[in-house]
């Protein structure tokens, strides 16, 4: 999976924003690998960090799998 773009939510910054700083950087690095390069490292983050990604990483999937309907619709 590879996306151009991504949508972030508030919640996402807001559950992330309560974590310390090194474990912030860890899950956003994650989250832009997921979404830009199809890189799934959430197995390298803390307990916290990874349950976290494993959320956020449901909501990309999610909204990757909406672009690709919508492209599609688009071409009929």
């Amino acid at each position: 999976m590879e996306m151009k773009k991504i949508e972030f939510k508030a919640s996402w910054y807001y559950a992330i924003k309560e974590l310390p700083k090194e474990t912030q950087f860890e899950i956003y690095t994650a989250i832009l690998e997921y979404a830009f390069e199809g890189k799934d490292c959430g197995e390298t983050l803390n307990p916290t960090g990874k349950a976290i990604f494993i959320l956020i990483k449901s909501d990309i999937d999610y909204m990757y799998s909406f672009d690709n309907i919508s492209l599609i619709s688009r071409k009929k």
